[in-house]
């Protein structure tokens, strides 16, 4: 082979081999597989997805499905012990079963990914949120022990109330609202304050429904009525924690007047109560149905974005009357099976920074981080303010323990 030969060969394998290590070195070192709902909170993480690869090195795919298929995928996956998921991200009331069931990892003790196997700092987190979506007792059944963390929150959700501000701001409509009630219109503060605003909006037009109430069932009626039960009455139990095992309380006179009181409430609702979910109570809202709703944090981002692109209403948002708010949310579970632990676990870490929770807020994540909420972000994002000043609030929990279901369709019979 002649020297001309000899370095064309030379050069070939040369550009050959930096490609193949080009390429190589393009490839994810791992790839890990996270299950969650089509929500706004699963929109916003998976905007990071392609950062966190440029920086770790490690793939993320996303499976977003319905809240059904949710449930259906993640119990298949968890009973097969094929790790087809590595991260679930799933509600409160998952947390008692998946734990009891083993299904997830622990994030403490010798089984804990490596990342996560040094202490964890959690005063950066809602601590009613941290509390009820990732800690269980500790072993699970026994619940005198003490409660252990088996996941990080990926979202803090709660209720708020959205308005329209073209009603409350009409100089005409408050003349007639100060007529009536001798005082000024205002965002309810009080329950009492807000079924008489209600009222007075349901007679202003034929039309206009004074709030829109979820009554649909799946427990959405129950999520519309413990606000009144905890808000005027006693609750539902006594316990201090939506997963703790307690004595179920519903029959108490105050719990009686909250019924009274939302039994009104619904003379002055738009919407066939008992069909309509949050989805078609946000409908209602941007169709301009109703003055006021309470809503879920989770589905006012899309209500926003809808509402500017038709360029129709502007809502505005504040906490429920009185002085408890709910909470709600989930927690990034990893799989017991999973392939990938580790990577698993440097994700959820990455994400729940603050630089990335700040980011991920504008795009329509209800973030569990306290200290991403900055004076720029709730002065960027319309709902920010009452949101954070609701999870601050927060006083109890949607029911998410075993007795969960119990619970939800022993009210809506009361109902």
């Amino acid at each position: 082979m002649n020297w001309r030969a000899t370095l064309f060969s030379t050069i070939i394998i040369s550009v050959c081999t930096v490609g193949f290590f080009a390429y190589r070195s393009s490839e994810p070192k791992s790839s890990i597989v996270i299950l969650g709902e089509d929500s706004s909170n699963l929109t916003a993480y998976r905007t990071v997805a392609e950062e966190f690869k440029a920086t770790y090195g490690i793939e993320v795919k996303f499976e977003p499905v319905t809240f059904e298929q949710l449930e259906q995928r993640a119990d298949a996956d968890f009973r097969s012990k094929n790790g087809n998921y590595d991260v679930i991200l799933n509600y409160n009331f998952s947390l008692a079963p998946y734990v009891r069931s083993g299904f997830v990892l622990g994030f403490a003790g010798k089984n804990a990914p490596a990342a996560l196997r040094s202490p964890r700092v959690v005063d950066n987190f809602f601590e009613g949120t941290l509390k009820e979506t990732s800690f269980y007792y500790d072993p699970p059944t026994d619940t005198n022990s003490s409660p252990k963390q088996f996941g990080f929150p990926f979202a803090a959700n709660t209720m708020l109330l959205v308005y329209r501000k073209d009603l409350f701001e009409s100089e005409p409509i408050r003349d007639k609202f100060r007529q009536k009630y001798g005082r000024n219109l205002t965002v309810p503060k009080d329950w009492k304050n807000y079924l008489d605003t209600a009222e007075f909006f349901s007679n202003l037009d034929g039309d206009l429904g004074g709030v829109v109430m979820q009554g649909a069932a799946d427990g959405w009626l129950y999520y519309e009525f413990a606000n009144y039960f905890f808000g005027i009455g006693t609750g539902t139990s006594d316990k201090k924690s939506g997963w703790e095992e307690s004595p179920i309380n519903l029959v108490t006179k105050e719990n009686e007047e909250a019924l009274r009181y939302s039994k009104k409430l619904l003379t002055y609702n738009a919407g066939d109560f008992f069909t309509v979910d949050a989805l078609q109570q946000r409908k209602l809202m941007l169709d301009g149905r109703a003055a006021m709703a309470i809503m879920w944090s989770d589905y006012i981002p899309e209500l926003v974005n809808q509402s500017s692109k038709q360029k129709k209403i502007e809502f505005g948002f504040s906490t429920v009357p009185g002085e408890k708010s709910g909470l709600a949310g989930g927690a990034f579970y990893i799989n017991s099976n999973s392939r990938n632990p580790d990577a698993s676990a440097q994700f959820i870490l990455y994400v729940l920074s603050e630089d990335v929770q700040k980011k991920l807020i504008t795009q329509g994540l209800c973030s569990p981080v306290r200290s991403a909420y900055t004076p720029e972000i709730r002065k960027t994002v319309p709902y920010a303010d009452a949101l954070y000043e609701s999870l601050d609030r927060g006083s109890f929990m949607f029911e998410a323990g075993t007795d969960a279901t119990i619970t939800s369709n022993a009210i809506t019979t009361f109902v």
